[in-house]
């Protein structure tokens, strides 16, 4: 996707690439069928997390902004920690989170190098292979 795109998915299985900065996207999904994948590549990229989509994301630019507006089901991110400017935004405190610090505090083993946060129930965000995030990559909406 060119810089400046912005773009709704719906459904599963879809593959998302941004490979310029400012590119905005928002996954829904049924959670049920196939994860999509959205790669992102450019500065100040935006994805927004819904519906139980089971994502696969992977950071590979700087200034992600992930935002969680509710059931997201089990979402996986991929260099996230990378970038320390990129953030994980709990909108309407998805996952039951008052403040960042608690958020950050909540974070546990993945099982696999990683860390993982809770959303509650069966939902969740795994942090694959990261364990270098901090309070300032969580904000809450």
């Amino acid at each position: 996707m060119a810089s400046g795109v912005s773009a709704t998915i719906a459904g599963s299985g879809d593959i998302v690439t941004a490979s310029a900065g400012g590119v905005s996207v928002a996954l829904a999904g049924s959670g049920s069928g196939a994860a999509d994948h959205a790669s992102f590549a450019g500065a100040g990229d935006l994805v927004e997390i819904n519906d139980g989509v089971n994502a696969l994301l992977s950071d590979g630019g700087s200034g992600l902004r992930v935002v969680v507006l509710s059931s997201v089901g089990v979402d996986t991110l991929s260099n996230f920690g990378a970038d320390s400017t990129g953030i994980i935004d709990l909108f309407s405190g998805a996952g039951g989170y008052a403040t960042a610090a608690a958020a950050f505090a909540a974070l546990t083993s993945d099982g696999a190098g990683g860390e993982k946060l809770s959303l509650g129930g069966a939902n969740y965000i795994d942090f694959a292979n990261d364990t270098s995030l901090t309070v300032n990559n969580f904000k809450i909406a």
